[in-house]
């Protein structure tokens, strides 16, 4: 399967769908002795409590809301492919969902996130994530989303769709499993960086 992957030109999507044990399995550094998985397939995962989630399924319901947020740091260098997304993201989810948003720029505060994600049951958010000294998470206008910000919601959505970048490091992981420890059923994120238009 893998050598078959190696002779396409564009990079092919997998999506896993793992426990906290699974989820430490470095897929992206696993190779056939020449190449790296990493440079042909682009990974995203589903992080599940084995525990919790066994004998359960999440299903969407279509009636649902589902409120998009959008580059709230306005940085310049996702701007033009955050647009192109937008279009097609809200199209997809307006045709099926009940659509909150986009809601886009400087305007989304940590206030603001943290009422619109504790009064929706789906949520999407592109942007950057931000790793500072003391602080990680979401990237806002001169502020950042962390893990203490998402104990602030009241109810956090079911499903979250977190289109930026991510890493291996225990403040990453604490920040999305910050989401599932709230009551989050389930989480797409991504370890490494995200190509522009990945979500679309």
């Amino acid at each position: 399967y893998f050598i078959k992957l190696k002779k396409r030109k564009k990079p092919h999507s997998i999506q896993l769908i793992l426990d906290f044990k699974t989820n430490t399995i470095p897929f992206e550094i696993l190779n056939d002795g020449k190449d790296f998985l990493s440079d042909y397939i682009i990974f995203s995962r589903i992080l599940i409590d084995s525990k919790e989630h066994s004998n359960q399924q999440f299903l969407i319901d279509s009636n649902n809301d589902f409120t998009v947020v959008a580059n709230p740091s306005e940085d310049e260098d996702i701007k033009k492919s955050i647009k192109e997304e937008l279009k097609y993201i809200t199209n997809l989810i307006d045709s099926t969902f009940t659509l909150k948003g986009p809601y886009i720029g400087h305007s989304v505060t940590k206030i603001d996130l943290i009422r619109v994600m504790g009064s929706t049951s789906l949520f999407h958010f592109s942007g950057h994530y931000a790793q500072g000294e003391n602080v990680v998470g979401w990237k806002l206008y001169n502020d950042i989303f962390n893990f203490e910000d998402i104990k602030k919601i009241s109810k956090v959505p079911n499903f979250i769709f977190s289109n930026s970048c991510g890493d291996r490091s225990l403040s990453f992981f604490k920040f999305i499993n910050s989401f599932l420890n709230k009551g989050t059923k389930v989480i797409i994120s991504t370890l490494g960086q995200v190509p522009s238009n990945r979500a679309s």
